[in-house]
């Protein structure tokens, strides 16, 4: 058997895919179908208003920032009769494992089998909660979804199309979400050390910077003329030596869900990527050792940063959306760690193996984590429900609008509902019970 994956490593590419998909729809139906919530209603709203050719604003509705990436995503499905309560969450999950799969796809087709199947088996060892994280439509994942593009860069840094690649994807990445950063960041260092003496690196990359910029002045152009839009600001980005200190004594909320395979201590991923830039370092690989360590004090550097303090305690707004690229810069330690191992059999078995009991154990556990994730109401406006429940919640509502002959409806927050379920009731109405 051992000879036959050898010529035809294909078979193992294949089953590892196949267990990474099955370990995503395994959330999707257990949470990403089942689960909605304040923010997913208006990706709703854009998705169906886009499938419709309904242009309203640039961004997320009622905001100057996050490019709903997700809901243009959504819309092929949407014409193709798929609802909405499917098609967002879909989408989403999509866009979350893309650079996994990019990745792997392109050093599989590159010769590089132990790193693509490595980074495989990354993707389906993340903690059930990360691929919570990674299925609701908020926006957590459009920043990422840009990284994909920089596995060409990475093994091409001298080429002008990675120059090209690197400014485009960076530049729209930023926009939709900087939290591409985390592993963005250090692949421009890398390109940038590869090539500090080629003027051609720096024309190519401004020029590539160029169609990101133009649509971010144009967006914010609009939100300038159309002021009425905007109903929540984006935080003012602020330092301060207070917030990074305190960031020590809390890594574990930072990081939270993050670290795959041991799902406890998730600060431990920051580990690996800074231990690999040192062996590196020390393998004379320095240009790649010296990007890794600039991620990790990058990382560091953002504890003084006030945005990144404002989880609420519930995973669905936690410090975590802010550090979602960090399993992608655990990848790119692995593809130079990986660079010249060839096809190994005890590894591949390792790697087969742990995939199927971790999608296993996710079976197992996917209902438990579910419950404790969303039983718990009142994180402020952050609020998950069942669809079914939700269109209960409407349904009665409109019993009584009916009733009464009500002309009105006015959502008013009290002990027993919250401001979130005001919202719910706002957005939600219109699908839950369209007339």
């Amino acid at each position: 058997m051992y000879k036959y994956f050898q010529k035809h490593p294909s078979i193992i590419f294949s089953m590892l895919v196949s267990l990474l998909i099955v370990g995503k729809l395994i959330t999707l139906i257990y949470f990403g179908f089942e689960f909605t919530g304040t923010d997913e209603l208006i990706y709703w709203h854009m998705a169906q208003d886009l499938s419709e050719f309904t242009f309203r604003e640039p961004f997320f509705y009622g905001q100057a920032y996050n490019f709903p990436i997700e809901a243009y995503f959504a819309v092929p499905l949407l014409w193709m009769g798929i609802s909405l309560q499917y098609a967002l969450p879909l989408a989403t999950s999509f866009i979350s494992v893309f650079p996994f799969l990019l990745f792997s796809f392109v050093l599989f087709r590159s010769g590089r089998v132990m790193a693509s199947f490595w980074i495989l088996t990354l993707a389906i060892g993340m903690t059930i909660e990360y691929d919570m994280i990674t299925t609701v439509s908020r926006g957590f994942t459009n920043g990422i979804f840009f990284c994909s593009f920089l596995i060409y860069p990475i093994l091409n840094p001298s080429k002008i199309s990675s120059f090209i690649i690197l400014g485009i994807s960076i530049s729209l990445g930023f926009i939709t979400n900087p939290n591409l950063l985390v592993f963005a960041l250090p692949v421009a260092f890398y390109l940038f050390l590869n090539n500090v003496t080629n003027s051609k690196f720096y024309l190519v990359g401004l020029i590539s910077i160029i169609p990101g910029a133009l649509f971010y002045y144009f967006a914010h152009q609009f939100y300038e003329l159309n002021p009425d839009y905007i109903s929540h600001k984006m935080w003012i980005l602020k330092f301060s030596w207070e917030d990074f200190f305190l960031a020590f004594t809390k890594l574990d909320v930072l990081f939270a869900h993050l670290t795959p395979f041991i799902w406890k201590g998730h600060w431990l991923i920051l580990v690996f990527p800074l231990i690999s830039g040192i062996y590196l370092i020390f393998k004379k690989e320095w240009k790649k050792g010296a990007s890794l360590l600039l991620g990790i004090v990058f990382i560091i550097f953002s504890y003084g940063i006030n945005k990144i303090h404002d989880d609420i305690g519930t995973i669905f707004f936690s410090s975590t959306r802010m550090f979602l690229a960090l399993p992608l810069l655990v990848s790119l330690s692995l593809i130079w760690l990986l660079q010249n191992v060839n096809f190994n059999r005890k590894s591949v078995y390792i790697l087969l193996l742990a995939s199927v009991l971790i999608v296993s154990f996710k079976m197992i556990k996917i209902k438990e984590t579910v419950y404790l994730h969303t039983y718990k109401r009142g994180y402020g406006a952050i609020h998950m429900i069942t669809i079914p429940e939700l269109k209960e919640r409407v349904e009665s509502v409109y019993t009584l609008i009916e009733n009464y002959d009500i002309d009105l409806v006015v959502c008013i927050p009290s002990d027993n509902y919250f401001t979130s379920d005001m919202a719910l009731l706002s957005y939600g109405a219109h699908f839950m019970v369209p007339q």
